[in-house]
């Protein structure tokens, strides 16, 4: 544990965004603990103790410091297929590690089916969010939009619930109480930043709320062609430039148009385009210019 927090505190000193600190988590935990818990059963106590240190990590900035915790630990572990965000979770990877030495023994006959089979049937579907971050995004913008989705992010009605006292008052528009389903995307301003976005990829229709968005992603955009992924980064980018203005005004009183927001969002895009091979990059900026189908 010493060797674990000693870690977390060299890194927690510098400022490292929230898709920083996911990749940091898994790195540190795997790499000081991946001894410990494939040769010995860990204690609960001592997996639980991990847990609020790695989440007060990820909330804030010490371990030893308690936070706003938006969203439960047990989410964060959860793998990318089902929908999250892929955190090594400690207690299952201990058990599974730890069988391997029964496999060993039975030459990975009757132990090993046994767990495969309890491991497979433990209950639910997932719903399939892989394609979401199989995507051009940034992992910054993944970050936001899952927590977003989860209805995670500090908003103001949330602050309320928590016994925080501000006035509820939508910063972007200045009409309407700030919710996750006002901002995503029933506020005039954000709204007017998606259908900007919709619009560029030949989509006419009005944005829907977040949830629905990334349903439809899912039902029609889940594929590997240039034109989907493009698109699905798109909306991840719009969500988290959304609410990085959200977070301006309120911090700075930074007000910016929607025009200036969405050409930020494409840049990102375009950025993540060029990043990939010629072939891919030229396919897709064709696609998008003459308004490709989705």
């Amino acid at each position: 544990m010493d060797k674990l927090f000693n870690a977390l505190n060299h890194w927690s000193s510098m400022l490292i965004s929230h898709a920083g600190k996911i990749l940091l988590l898994n790195s540190v935990i795997l790499g000081t603990l991946i001894y410990w818990y494939s040769a010995f059963i860990l204690p609960k106590t001592l997996v639980l103790k991990i847990n609020s240190v790695c989440s007060n990590i990820y909330w804030g900035d010490k371990h030893d410091l308690r936070h706003i915790h938006w969203l439960n630990w047990a989410r964060f572990t959860k793998p990318r297929d089902a929908g999250d965000v892929g955190i090594k979770e400690i207690l299952s990877r201990n058990k599974a590690l730890f069988l391997k030495w029964f496999w060993k023994l039975k030459e990975g006959t009757s132990c090993w089916s046994i767990w495969a089979r309890c491991y497979l049937l433990r209950g639910g579907d997932p719903w399939k969010l892989d394609c979401i971050w199989e995507s051009l995004a940034v992992p910054k913008d993944w970050v936001i939009c899952w927590t977003a989705y989860l209805k995670r992010l500090a908003t103001i009605d949330l602050l309320q619930h928590r016994g925080f006292a501000f006035v509820n008052m939508c910063v972007l528009c200045c009409s309407d109480c700030e919710s996750h389903e006002h901002l995503f995307f029933a506020c005039p301003y954000a709204s007017s930043v998606s259908s900007s976005v919709l619009a560029w990829f030949g989509l006419t229709r009005r944005p829907w709320s977040l949830s629905r968005e990334l349903e439809w992603v899912i039902s029609h955009c889940k594929t590997r062609r240039s034109i989907h992924r493009a698109f699905r980064a798109a909306l991840l980018g719009t969500v988290y430039h959304v609410w990085r203005e959200r977070n301006s005004r309120v911090r700075n009183g930074d007000a910016r148009d929607g025009k200036t927001i969405l050409n930020q969002n494409l840049k990102s895009l375009m950025i993540g385009i060029k990043l990939k091979t010629i072939e891919f990059r030229h396919k897709t900026l064709v696609l998008i210019e003459n308004k490709q189908n989705l």
